[in-house]
């Protein structure tokens, strides 16, 4: 069965039914970096056309851990956005946040977008995120944006990179 386009405000949020594989996709992300100073309480750009925006519903995930955890080689970086692409239908978005200027300095990652609230799960918790952003929450006004993943093991030193890889590469 094929997928309906997803549109918010004339943007096409997922990928049309042929699903082409990115390469390059840490520079893309690197790439908006700058967009921390102009947006001090932080945002979400999407790549494909350097739009900054806010949905009405789904979910934001990633899968970037504090770099001293776990480093990807550009390749593997490429191999993980594509299949978090192919699994959430997202295209790629990037998140960036200014940080408090001490303990967080602020930065920017890769995000993929996911109506569905399992998947958004499935995939924080392969990458031992804490939480994945609620855009629905935010678009009615509440305080609190986050879904916990319950699954978060913060006594977790790093990302066991292999089994990451490996899983990834089955689910391909």
């Amino acid at each position: 069965m094929e997928e309906k386009p997803i549109i918010v405000d004339g943007i096409l949020l997922n990928p049309t039914t042929t699903f082409e594989k990115m390469k390059g996709c840490k520079k893309k992300v690197n790439s908006f970096k700058k967009l921390a100073k102009e947006y001090p309480d932080g945002g979400t750009v999407l790549i494909s056309n350097a739009t900054v925006v806010k949905m009405k519903d789904g979910y934001q995930v990633s899968f970037m851990r504090p770099p001293w955890e776990i480093r990807f080689t550009l390749k593997e970086y490429d191999e993980i956005c594509n299949y978090i692409m192919k699994k959430t239908g997202s295209r790629l978005f990037a998140g960036f946040w200014s940080g408090d200027g001490k303990n967080d300095l602020g930065g920017v990652e890769p995000s993929f977008w996911s109506r569905d609230k399992s998947v958004a799960l499935e995939i924080a918790q392969l990458f031992n995120q804490k939480s994945i952003f609620d855009w629905e929450a935010l678009y009615n006004g509440e305080e609190f944006t986050e879904v916990f993943n319950p699954f978060f093991d913060d006594s977790s030193p790093k990302l066991d990179k292999k089994a990451i890889l490996k899983k990834i590469r089955e689910d391909n």
